[in-house]
């Protein structure tokens, strides 16, 4: 009898993540955290800003695919955490109208007084509260 050689499955390739995840938190006037990160081009008073928020589920870790083309674009692009998602604080009972308050001390925060809002899939409802009260 011939002795049968096993098949090695093959494994499919390690891949580490070499980007760095370059979120920041800032603490909202309810002591809530409210997470982000900086995507694209730098920041100056030419420059028009955009808030990205996350689908559902989902995190600021979605702009990684963003990156690139924004900085080609010269757009800078601010990609928050929604409470409860990434590294942003769990809010109860929480209302769409108060997500639009948050963005705006973020904004206060980091020196912006004009920007727009961008997102995708689950997150419509935040866009179309943001769409409502923000001037």
């Amino acid at each position: 009898m011939a002795s049968e050689t096993p098949v090695e499955t093959p494994q499919p390739p390690i891949v580490q993540n070499q980007a760095k995840d370059p979120v920041e938190t800032f603490t909202l006037k309810d002591s809530r955290t409210l997470a982000h990160a900086r995507y694209g081009a730098s920041m100056d008073s030419k420059t028009y800003l955009i808030f990205y928020f996350n689908g559902t589920p989902g995190s600021h870790l979605e702009c990684q695919l963003l990156n690139k083309p924004v900085l080609n674009f010269g757009i800078p692009l601010i990609a928050t955490d929604r409470p409860g998602f990434g590294s942003s604080s769990w809010q109860d009972n929480r209302t769409l109208l108060q997500w639009p308050q948050a963005i705006l001390e973020l904004a206060d925060h980091l020196g912006i007084s004009k920007f727009g809002v961008l997102g995708l899939s689950g997150v419509g409802p935040y866009i179309l509260a943001c769409f409502h009260e923000l001037p």
